[in-house]
């Protein structure tokens, strides 16, 4: 299941897992939406069409995106970097 509400998630990447068609992050960060924030460690799917590798995830991970759902696993979905 595929959240509906658009999540912005603002933290540093703790740990990096390179994939063929993009990268898991592990990112501890401040999830918000509309209505509720909160701090979490969670994982985020980044497409390697948006990894221009001048930004530092390690640093600064900064992203809009969609939550998923599957079984006892959520992770994040990015759309967009900010």
């Amino acid at each position: 299941m595929i959240s509906r509400t658009k999540w912005n998630v603002v933290g540093t990447a703790t740990k990096i897992r390179q994939k063929k068609n993009g990268m898991w992050l592990t990112v501890n960060c401040k999830l918000s939406n509309e209505c509720s924030t909160q701090l979490t460690t969670i994982d985020c799917w980044l497409p390697c069409s948006m990894n221009d590798k001048r930004r530092n995830l390690y640093k600064r991970f900064a992203a809009v995106g969609v939550l998923v759902f599957e079984g006892r696993d959520t992770y994040f979905l990015t759309e967009a970097l900010l």
